[in-house]
């Protein structure tokens, strides 16, 4: 594509009383008169088409030109320049990502189970007959296969990790037990830390002893109090899980109380209708829970018959978060410390962290990882996959046959460029955008349609999130300050 082909970037939004221009090329926010941001379109109409001066016949003639004038200023400063694409980058080169796939994989996931011992509402295992009816588990060879793979392709990373998932991981305790006694033998120097995700209520007394012996980390699942937790986490018999949760936690704090402040961590799902004021108190107030790190996280409820219902916050609850988040940039507290405004956090990071460096030619993969190179999950027959979200997308392999297929995660980034680069050099939001491979695949293909989805999506919640974040600097400028090296551990 010709250099005068590139287009210039950019998109106006408003607050109260207040017009900005975000501009891609130099990734910043710019405040801007109303009547150059009412014109800023006309004029970058004029620039594209090769115009000096606006129309003679136009009415608004004079603040047409003084938007002109203001725009021919602002590209003189380095605002406003083409995105002239060089390449989508994941690395310089496929053959660095081969070595880097191939020796540096820092994550194993292993899928001991599709089963699970909970029946919460709004969980798609739950809502998915297929998955806790069938009695699927990862077999001591299967998981003897997936380590020693593992371990062949993780040699040069400076921290291993291997995961555990479900269904409920305990489900299948005793193939936890096996994998942590090879890890033992075989990296007696060097061994990778073990994490899972659990709701606790299969940790009997020498579940814990394991546990603490091999300096699990656990992130456990709890929505709040009782009242509120067992609305949707359930039991097998429908019953709320809470006590059978609280009597796991406790049975791993009397088992090593330091073990416990150092190890364990905590996902609440909110869903709306429920009572925020209440979920936070609890967890800053109840012994087995205060000063433990917490994720909160709404419903997703991908693939499940109940997203319309426990999907997403309500408006109530919104405004509570956002109440929050403003109380705690007025005080001058740090958001990291703050429980409530680090959910703000999540959904602002993308624009308040956003790198403050000029265009440099090379598009972001948004939010597409190089496959195995965050993790190499495992499921229950052994088929290798990028990530547990991912299962529908073609294998990668299978620990069982002795196949890691390197070529095929190659294939993937190669065909994700393909599809993608024409459409993000068109794109305001190609900076800041976090689509991933699943939301542009249909049945382990490309599908244009459903990228187009989901790319409309991705605009929209990003112009809501350059909104929020100018309205809060502009009551509180030095509200970000402290955001631009933080860095939150994400749930197991």
């Amino acid at each position: 594509m010709p250099m005068r082909e590139w287009p210039v970037l950019y998109v106006r939004f408003r607050t109260g009383e207040h017009f900005y221009i975000y501009d891609t090329y130099s990734n910043q926010i710019l405040e801007t008169p109303q009547r150059v941001w009412q014109r800023v379109d006309s004029v970058f109409q004029q620039v594209s088409a090769g115009k000096t001066a606006p129309p003679r016949a136009a009415d608004d003639e004079d603040g047409l030109r003084e938007a002109r004038a203001s725009v021919d200023e602002a590209i003189g400063n380095g605002y406003f320049q083409p995105c002239a694409i060089d390449r989508m980058h994941f690395y310089p080169s496929e053959d660095m990502m081969r070595e880097r796939v191939s020796n540096l994989m820092p994550q194993l996931t292993l899928e001991l189970t599709e089963q699970c011992n909970s029946r919460c509402r709004y969980c798609a295992y739950a809502s998915d007959t297929r998955r806790t009816r069938r009695p699927r588990h990862m077999s001591l060879r299967t998981a003897r296969n997936a380590l020693s793979m593992y371990l062949g392709h993780s040699g040069r990373s400076a921290t291993r990790c291997i995961s555990f998932w479900g269904g409920e991981p305990l489900v299948r305790f005793e193939t936890m037990r096996r994998v942590f006694e090879w890890v033992r033998a075989e990296c007696p120097d060097n061994p990778p830390f073990f994490q899972f995700t659990t709701n606790a209520g299969l940790i009997t007394p020498e579940v814990a002893r394991v546990l603490v012996e091999n300096n699990v980390k656990l992130l456990v699942s709890l929505d709040g109090p009782k009242q509120i937790h067992d609305r949707h986490r359930l039991s097998a018999s429908g019953e709320g899980t809470f006590d059978r949760t609280l009597q796991g936690l406790t049975r791993l704090h009397e088992q090593d109380s330091a073990y416990y402040a150092r190890n364990v961590r905590f996902n609440c799902v909110m869903s709306p209708g429920t009572p925020l004021a209440d979920v936070f108190d609890f967890f800053s107030t109840h012994p087995l829970v205060r000063g433990h790190q917490v994720e909160y996280s709404p419903v997703t409820a991908t693939g499940t018959p109940f997203v319309d219902e426990y999907y997403g916050l309500d408006h109530d609850q919104q405004t509570y978060v956002y109440r929050a988040f403003v109380d705690a940039a007025r005080r001058g507290t740090p958001v990291i410390n703050d429980n409530v405004a680090r959910i703000m956090f999540k959904a602002l990071k993308r624009v308040a962290l956003r790198s403050r460096k000029s265009f440099n030619g090379v598009v972001p993969p948004n939010g597409c990882c190089v496959p195995l190179l965050k993790k190499m999950h495992v499921m229950v027959k052994g088929d290798i996959y990028l990530c547990e979200q991912l299962p529908h997308l073609n294998s990668l392999g299978n620990v069982n046959k002795g196949a890691l297929d390197v070529e095929r995660a190659v294939k993937m980034v190669r065909e994700y460029v393909a599809h993608s680069v024409s459409e993000c050099s068109m794109c305001w939001a190609l900076r800041l955008c976090a689509a991933c491979y699943q939301h542009f695949m249909k049945n382990c293909s490309w599908d244009a349609s459903r990228r187009q989805s989901e790319c409309e999506g991705q605009r929209a919640h990003l112009l809501r999130g350059l909104c929020q974040y100018a309205t809060i600097v502009e009551r509180y400028p030095m509200a970000f300050n402290d955001w631009r090296n933080v860095k939150f551990e994400a749930p197991v």
